[in-house]
């Protein structure tokens, strides 16, 4: 699919050039031949091109004549060769061009060699190749020959290789596929390999495993991603750069200077290298490091890539099933493969969880989790019945129903009877606990919880704690948002709404009947019924005179409602979006595409009816301009 690659290159390209740096402008004869004139409008390079590809930059131009491409200086000389298409220079000061190709209906070209020209329209890279790919920051592209577009208008076939911007062959066109080079200078490679076509035996595999990982499974989220797991688990994880599935041939690495780095001889890879390690499979799983070398030899049945300096490995026992262990990037066995399952290590720590076992009594008792540090050593006894995800150091832990939090060090840092608790963020975290434990003056104290509320009903009441477990402020609220920005809206029953900061201190106190959290600096607010705008300093941006705000669109624009229509305005109260909006999310996508240089437009209610008609139209033939004045768009 060479589709789409060079198109939008091209078109930012020469937005850029009509508005910087244009030496030259174009004219236009009235037999319809191009050429040049200076700034005082003096011709200097006659009308007689057919066409113009891109006006002139860094002193050169590219321009059509009986329809070739070819690259002309201020002097009207032609310094390159007639190529039959070209792109616009790029950052490198190179212009890709074709010769032999044609452009199909999409306005793609098709067919072909391809290659680069600098200014002086010397080629730096042959026109020789089948595809050249974008160069990457590193200064190397993908190159193919043999290949070309199959029937359903995908590129195939061919053997790929890399070159860098100077023109040097890093590597000659021996691959069957190739991926994109990672952030650390690595690129999969494969030969032997074919594009993925579904086939039917596969489909019927892939199926009936999903069917037995998803007995009793109703959510069809859930099920998607297991079909997903399982599709890639069958098929590999590999797609070439055009998102083709790669299956089949051998797998290996190269890096940046084209060197094949990991021999190309594993049935699997991952798809880069993570903290200098990759896993490798041929039967079995196992690890090399970035010269190519095998740390563990292949002997696990499954391995992950690496995190905070530790991977998982697992191998299959035909009666529990999958066992989990941890090894270090010497390869190293931290723990034995002895758990049903192995969280992600974060912060030193992860949750580790065991085996369903029985009692003497025969009963069945359930899994249970616990944590082990970055060494693999136990913190905790494995007796919790459920774990969430770690943050800042602290993780969430469930015994029955009661809540509680546990640390790195493997210490509860609250007793477990919480009726909520929340992920910690810069140091803090919500928990709510029941009337009975919400003395009036708790701050500074340890928090205390049985589970209790009065009348055993749902009620309770929020306060903030740090990673100690010492409550920040009393347990008076009975709202209390996540941060945004530094505060944190709340609501004290019979006083009021305002925000308070990280150290649970007022910075607003509460003086509205409601306020959202702050997005760019604002917040919404409500007082005597109606909705307003305040900054973190209380000032009112916008008057309160609204029946509902919404202030979590892009930019500077609120939605207002008014009545039953929704209408927006700027932070100065301004009406930027006419009350013509049936929902709140039309004003939302409104402000998103009217927005140019220098701030908003303020639409008027034809633009409206212009932006309601491109939705319904979205993926016709209207165009973004559609909503816009055109007078919008000179700028």
């Amino acid at each position: 699919m060479m589709k789409r690659l060079f198109t939008f290159c091209c078109l930012v390209a020469l937005l850029s050039l009509n508005v910087f740096g244009q030496t030259l402008s174009e004219v236009r004869d009235d037999s319809g031949l191009y050429g040049f004139a200076d700034a005082g409008g003096a011709i200097t390079i006659q009308p007689k091109y057919d066409g113009i590809c891109f006006s002139f930059f860094e002193g050169v131009a590219g321009v059509v004549k009986d329809g070739m491409y070819v690259l002309i200086d201020e002097s009207g000389n032609e310094i390159s060769k007639f190529y039959s298409w070209m792109d616009s220079f790029d950052s490198r000061n190179l212009c890709l061009v074709n010769l032999g190709g044609k452009e199909n209906e999409m306005g793609e070209i098709e067919g072909g060699k391809f290659g680069y020209v600098d200014l002086a329209g010397n080629e730096v890279i042959p026109v020789q190749y089948d595809y050249i790919g974008p160069f990457n920051v590193a200064d190397v592209a993908l190159v193919n020959k043999g290949g070309g577009i199959d029937v359903d208008g995908n590129f195939t076939g061919g053997k790929y290789g890399f070159v860098n911007s100077a023109g040097k062959v890093l590597t000659e066109p021996v691959y069957s596929f190739a991926g994109d080079f990672d952030d650390n200078g690595f690129c999969w490679v494969n030969k032997g390999g074919n594009i993925y076509v579904s086939d039917k035996k596969t489909e019927e595999e892939i199926s009936e495993k999903v069917k037995k990982a998803t007995i009793g499974v109703s959510d069809k989220g859930k099920i998607f991603a297991k079909q997903a797991e399982i599709e890639d688990e069958v098929l590999g994880t590999k797609y070439d750069i055009f998102g083709n599935r790669i299956v089949g041939g051998k797998f290996g690495f190269v890096n940046l200077s084209g060197r094949e780095i990991v021999p190309v001889k594993y049935t699997r890879t991952s798809d880069t290298f993570v903290e200098g390690r990759a896993w490798v499979a041929a039967k079995k799983y196992g690890y090399v490091d970035e010269t190519g070398r095998e740390l563990t030899g292949l002997r696990y049945d499954g391995a992950s890539d690496f995190h905070n300096g530790v991977a998982q490995v697992m191998m299959e026992d035909k009666k529990r099933g999958p066992l989990y262990g941890l090894v270090d990037i010497s390869g190293r066995e931290l723990t034995l493969q002895e758990y049903a399952e192995i969280g992600r290590m974060d912060d030193g720590f992860a949750y580790v969880k065991s085996f369903p076992a029985q009692d003497k009594d025969h009963r069945k008792v359930p899994a249970k989790y616990g944590f082990i540090d970055d060494s693999g050593t136990l913190l905790t006894e494995l007796k919790y019945d459920g774990v969430g995800a770690i943050s800042d150091g602290v993780a969430i832990c469930r015994i029955k129903s009661d809540l509680g939090y546990v640390n790195c060090h493997g210490r509860e840092i609250t007793p477990f009877g919480l009726l909520e608790a929340r992920s910690f963020e810069n140091g803090v975290a919500w928990v709510k606990v029941g009337d009975e434990d919400a003395p009036a003056n708790s701050k500074g104290s340890a928090v205390v919880s049985t589970g209790h509320t009065k009348g055993g009903g749902s009620d309770g009441k929020y306060g903030l704690i740090d990673a100690k477990g010492i409550a920040l402020t009393d347990f008076i609220f009975s709202k209390a948002e996540n941060q945004s920005e530094g505060l944190m809206a709340v609501a004290v029953p019979e006083a009021g709404c305002g925000w308070i900061d990280l150290n649970g201190n007022f910075v607003i106190s509460t003086q509205y009947q409601d306020v959202g959290s702050f997005h760019g600096g604002v917040a919404t607010a409500e007082t005597d019924g109606k909705w307003g705008l305040v900054d973190k300093d209380n000032n009112v941006l916008v008057d309160f005179t609204y029946d509902e705000l919404f202030n979590h669109f892009d930019g500077d624009v609120v939605g207002v409602r008014l009545d039953s229509k929704w209408g927006g305005v700027d932070f100065s109260g301004n009406v930027v979006v006419p009350f013509k909006c049936d929902k709140k999310e039309e004003v939302g996508g409104i402000s998103r595409d009217m927005y140019v240089p220098g701030g908003y437009v303020p639409l008027n209610e034809m633009d409206v009816a212009r932006y309601k008609i491109l939705e319904m139209n979205r993926f016709k033939r209207f165009g973004i301009q559609d909503t816009i004045p055109d007078e919008y768009w000179d700028f």
